[in-house]
C-alpha cells in the first residue's frame, strides 16, 4: 500500500445528504491519490441553536436525530477510532439516505452498530449528552477556521493554513492539488457548495467523475 501524502479533515452530519454524497467521492478520491480522510463531527442542530425555532418541526427532528447519531459515532470513536466513524458514517448514510430508514429509531441505530461489528450498546449513547463535548470539540475547530455561518460538508485541507494568501482560510489549497484556482472557485471551495470539484488536478483520471453520484449508495453498502 501507498504511503499517504496528506490528510483532509471531513466534517459530517449524517442527515445532510449533499454532505453525504460528497463523503462518497472524498473517498474515491482519497483512495486514488493515498489522501488521508479525518472524520470529523459537525452538528446541524447545533450550528442553528437560537435560529432553530424558525425552522418547521420536520427539520427540527431530524437535526436532533442527526446529534442522536453523532453521539453514537463519538462513543464509536472512542471505541474504535477514526477507521469505525468511516465505517459508521457509511452505513448512517446507507441505512437513511438510501433505505430511508429514521435514524430517531434505537432499533436502527442498534442495527447500524451490528452491520458494522460493534458493540449494539453503542446505541445508548445516543442520549449520552455529555459526548456533546467531544462534538462540540470538533465543531470549534471548523468554526476557527471556516466562522459560524457555515453548514456541511466542510472539508479542511492541511490543517487549513491556508497556502496561496487565501485571507479567508475557510479552506487550505494543500500541497497534493498543486495547481492555482481562481477567486470563483476559491470561493466555491470556502463555502463547501460544489467542494474541490472545480480543481482539474485533483479530478482527472479518476475512475469515477465526481459529478456522478449515481452508484454511491451501493457502492457504500457493499463496502460496509
Amino acid at each position: 500500500m501507498a504511503a499517504l501524502k496528506d490528510t483532509v479533515d471531513f466534517y459530517w452530519d449524517p442527515i445532510c445528504p449533499w454532505c453525504w454524497i460528497t463523503s462518497r467521492w472524498m473517498e474515491d478520491v482519497c483512495g486514488q491519490k493515498h489522501i488521508g480522510i479525518n472524520w470529523k463531527f459537525f452538528s446541524l442542530k447545533k450550528i442553528n441553536e437560537g435560529r432553530i425555532q424558525i425552522m418547521p418541526d420536520h427539520f427540527q427532528q431530524i437535526q436532533t436525530e442527526g446529534l442522536m447519531a453523532l453521539r453514537v459515532a463519538a462513543a464509536v470513536r472512542r471505541e474504535v477510532g477514526n477507521e469505525g466513524v468511516r465505517k459508521l458514517y457509511t452505513a448512517f448514510g446507507a441505512l437513511y439516505h438510501h433505505d430511508q430508514e429514521d435514524l430517531g429509531d434505537p432499533g436502527a441505530l442498534e442495527g447500524v452498530l451490528k452491520v458494522c461489528g460493534f458493540p449494539v450498546e453503542l446505541a445508548a449513547a445516543a442520549g449520552d449528552k455529555s459526548l456533546d463535548e467531544v462534538i462540540e470539540a470538533d465543531m470549534d475547530q471548523a468554526t476557527e477556521k471556516a466562522g459560524t455561518d457555515v453548514g456541511v460538508p466542510l472539508i479542511v485541507l492541511d490543517g487549513g493554513a491556508g497556502p496561496l494568501g487565501c485571507d479567508h482560510h475557510r479552506l487550505s489549497y494543500t500541497r497534493f492539488l498543486r495547481v492555482e484556482t481562481n477567486e470563483k472557485d476559491r470561493s466555491r471551495i470556502r463555502n463547501a457548495s460544489y467542494p474541490i470539484a472545480p480543481i482539474p488536478e485533483i479530478t482527472k483520471n479518476l475512475k469515477t467523475p465526481p459529478r456522478q453520484a449515481e452508484g454511491y449508495f451501493l457502492k457504500a453498502k457493499e463496502s460496509i
